[in-house]
């Protein structure tokens, strides 16, 4: 391979690892897949979300408690959506900024209907490689803004169907969501 060529592929391949860990992460919150989430982080792998202990800690500990946490609207999945990554490669550790938006349904106490919460902010990770293996060592989170809005008082017409009679397919929190029997139909890589 031309000498001047394989480094830029390098970095190309492990840029494609470290965004494809960040994926999974957001995938494994989003259907609450604990193994999932355990592997995107390092063994000792360190988490600050904030300042109080519940958000601060070694990754195992947050991801129990993430995972733990029910929301009041159990029953309807959250979406977090992972922007473009701006990634900072010098040789077995990448500085990583990750921008997020998650959208979440929850029922409220009082009567009113639905809230919907939108939380925008940014990961930032530091990935270590190990046996050429690219995992997050540490992370931090930045919250930039949420809002919280009451919606119209109507049936989510892509779930019931413009014309009320069935609608699209509804996702689930867990490994009952369609997306895992999408993956599954894949042969394994390299199999002819």
């Amino acid at each position: 391979m031309n000498d001047h060529l394989e480094p830029g592929l390098r970095e190309l391949l492990d840029k494609d690892q470290i965004e494809t860990v960040v994926l999974r992460y957001q995938r494994a919150l989003d259907r609450r897949d604990l193994a999932l989430m355990r592997s995107c982080f390092w063994p000792g792998a360190t988490v600050e979300y904030g300042d109080k202990p519940f958000l601060t800690g070694t990754a195992d500990d947050f991801i129990d408690r993430a995972m733990g946490i029910s929301s009041p609207r159990g029953d309807r999945p959250a979406l977090h959506g992972v922007l473009s990554s701006l990634i900072e490669l010098d040789g077995d550790v990448a500085c990583v900024e990750s921008p997020y938006v998650i959208l979440i349904d929850s029922t409220p106490s009082w009567e009113q209907g639905d809230l919907q919460y939108i939380v925008v902010g940014r990961y930032l990770d530091r990935f270590h490689r190990r046996d050429d293996v690219w995992k997050i060592l540490n992370r931090s989170a930045v919250h930039d803004f949420s809002r919280i809005s009451l919606p119209v008082a109507t049936p989510d017409m892509f779930a019931v169907g413009l014309d009320g009679e069935g609608g699209m397919t509804v996702g689930t929190k867990d490994k009952t969501d369609l997306s895992y029997t999408w993956f599954s139909s894949l042969p394994p890589v390299g199999a002819a």
